[in-house]
């Protein structure tokens, strides 16, 4: 029998050409969640509404201003296209090491081409972050996009001086990434769960349960392809402090991506209850009883 997990790259997200047949076929998807068109895409409907509409809204009206773009990390290219539907003109370098991911981004191009309609100069190139010449793009690019992929790299802290490094005097980055787990979620939660679990377990002890809450934190939805290990984020996002002026700060998502990931096998059952914790997740932070586990950063070059 043929596991989930060796199939999963082949029949769940297919390459274009394997699926059209022949490369020269340009294969127009059935499957909406196939297209990296953020509107026509129902994944980046529930992904945008889970890290916040304000926060993507701020992201691509300052990307619109953008002559030159490097988005790291970028996926199917769901960023560089949405920004070059927004401005044709932009020139945008969108990297990724899942070149299944990128063939999907390749073929969107070549069907909006065959339609007549152009999206810029987005360039599709397969490239790990830990191994980017950033010396050959030296004050290069006016933004670049850094959207949870610094968590996930080898060397962060030189990936920041390398952007630091591409970036023209004044140039922005959009840093967007995982945090450590919240001290003060790790205590709070487990008191709340000792007062509970005390009246049927004598043994039970707060410092027991908070080790319990960052082994959840650790595994939940935002974190399943982090990198374990030195150096910290918060090493990281010093170090991004020293390099870059922090414009706009914001952190979220407290416990929603927890939620998540328990829910995950039974999503048409606790799907309707997301937007209600996610409001519940939203007060949370912004009345400063929980803090938000996920970073968004808007940064300017020194």
């Amino acid at each position: 029998m043929i596991s989930l997990s060796s199939i999963e790259p082949a029949m769940l997200n297919p390459r274009p050409n394997l699926l059209a047949g022949h490369e020269s076929v340009i294969l127009r998807p059935n499957r909406p969640w196939d297209q990296p068109d953020i509107k026509i895409n129902p994944k980046f409907w529930l992904k945008l509404y889970l890290e916040g509409l304000t926060l993507h809204s701020r992201s691509f009206a300052l990307a619109a201003r953008a002559d030159n773009v490097l988005d790291l990390g970028c996926g199917s290219g769901w960023f560089s296209i949405a920004l070059a539907k927004r401005r044709p003109d932009v020139r945008i370098e969108a990297l990724d090491t899942d070149t299944r991911l990128l063939d999907w981004g390749r073929q969107y191009m070549d069907q909006m081409a065959s339609e007549g309609k152009s999206l810029g100069r987005i360039r599709f190139a397969e490239q790990d972050v830990d191994e980017f010449p950033w010396h050959k793009y030296e004050e290069q690019f006016d933004l670049v996009h850094a959207g949870f992929i610094l968590s996930r790299v080898k060397k962060p802290e030189e990936a920041l001086s390398g952007i630091y490094k591409v970036l023209k005097p004044g140039g922005w980055v959009i840093y967007h990434d995982v945090t450590d787990a919240p001290p003060r979620n790790l205590n709070r939660f487990s008191r709340v769960q000792h007062f509970f679990e005390k009246w049927k377990n004598v043994s039970s002890d707060p410092w027991s349960w908070r080790r319990h809450w960052e082994r959840r934190y650790r595994f939940d939805m935002a974190r399943l392809k982090a990198r374990a290990g030195e150096p910290d984020e918060k090493d990281v996002i010093r170090r991004f402090e020293e390099l870059f002026a922090m414009r706009f700060h914001e952190r979220r998502r407290a416990f929603l991506d927890i939620f998540l990931r328990e829910k995950r096998t039974r999503m048409s059952t606790y799907g309707p209850l997301i937007p209600a914790v996610k409001l519940c997740d939203d007060v949370m932070c912004k009345t400063n009883l929980l803090v938000g586990a996920v970073r968004y950063v808007l940064g300017q070059k020194r």
